[in-house]
């Protein structure tokens, strides 16, 4: 998926979860989460659709209550995720192409 797809169907899913954002024209990273009305079960609905919609997977770790919850906290992850996913992608290859002609 290019950036700019990833950052459309990122920001969509922000849209749709959180009314205040519905309007924005861009959603700044540093676009406080809980200012703009996101709680903690719409935290967690956030997480369960970007993993469902985006084929990512959210930690424990990422939803700690002691980290500024920002429109760019999760979409960091979500390229990070999506980057992990493309490199293992690209060495599936060589790694099947080494083991050919291997028990």
């Amino acid at each position: 998926m290019r950036s700019t797809d990833q950052r459309a169907n990122f920001d969509r899913i922000m849209r749709d979860l959180i009314p205040a954002l519905a309007d924005e024209p861009t959603i700044d990273d540093d676009q406080d989460l809980s200012e703009a009305g996101l709680d903690s079960i719409g935290v967690v609905e956030l997480v369960l659709r970007l993993e469902k919609q985006l084929g990512v997977r959210f930690p424990d770790s990422a939803l700690d209550p002691d980290v500024s919850l920002t429109a760019g906290h999760f979409r960091h992850h979500v390229e990070d995720q999506l980057r992990q996913q493309r490199e293992r992608r690209a060495v599936c290859p060589l790694r099947s192409h080494a083991t050919e002609g291997r028990p």
